[in-house]
């Protein structure tokens, strides 16, 4: 069965909720997504550090014949797309552990099934918090958000030149730390 089947459904998902997902962090204090970021970040960073050093054979939860269910993968992409209109995030942090833990893909296309994941929840995520007037202030976007994106471009070019030299192993443990190091900062900032 080919990976494109739980990316499609993944994608309809986080479209979804990447739609309603403004609407619902206008709503809620700045302390409790604060909470939900840590928590989560935690969450995900240990499971991709224990999975580090697993068999590099670990089996995928859902078997290959059930990726059609598309109740399950849909509501991993509703799962995303919440997160990431929520965080103001790609979801990165949860598709590529979705990927890895659910369906048994290896880290490395699992990064790239991200990245299919991503485009569409973001640009959507982009289109209603414009509708809500959240980059009134013009400011941020050119001291912010340009440079990040520059840099993730730079980031994205680097890293597919080095997928082929780094272990899966090495990336995971990676991506776990650094969802763990994330998590600190969220809580210092929380006990300021």
């Amino acid at each position: 069965m080919p990976l494109a089947v739980p990316i499609v459904v993944m994608i309809a998902g986080a479209l979804i909720t990447a739609w309603v997902g403004p609407g619902i962090a206008s709503r809620m204090s700045n302390a409790r997504l604060e909470d939900v970021i840590l928590v989560l970040l935690v969450a995900v960073g240990t499971m991709l550090m224990v999975e580090s050093f697993l068999p590099a054979a670990t089996s995928a939860l859902v078997p290959e014949t059930l990726w059609p269910v598309a109740a399950f993968t849909l509501g991993i992409g509703i799962g995303i797309g919440l997160v990431s209109s929520l965080l103001g995030v790609a979801g990165g942090e949860l598709i590529v552990p979705s990927f890895l833990f659910a369906f048994g893909v290896p880290v490395k296309v699992a990064g790239t099934a991200s990245l299919v994941v991503s485009l569409p929840t973001v640009a959507v995520g982009i289109v209603r918090w414009a509708r809500r007037g959240a980059f009134a202030d013009r400011t941020a976007l050119r001291d912010t958000v340009l440079p990040m994106a520059v840099g993730s471009v730079i980031g994205a070019v680097i890293g597919g030149l080095l997928v082929g030299v780094v272990a899966a192993e090495v990336l995971k443990l990676g991506l776990g730390v650094v969802l763990i190091v994330s998590a600190i900062r969220v809580f210092r900032h929380r006990s300021r």
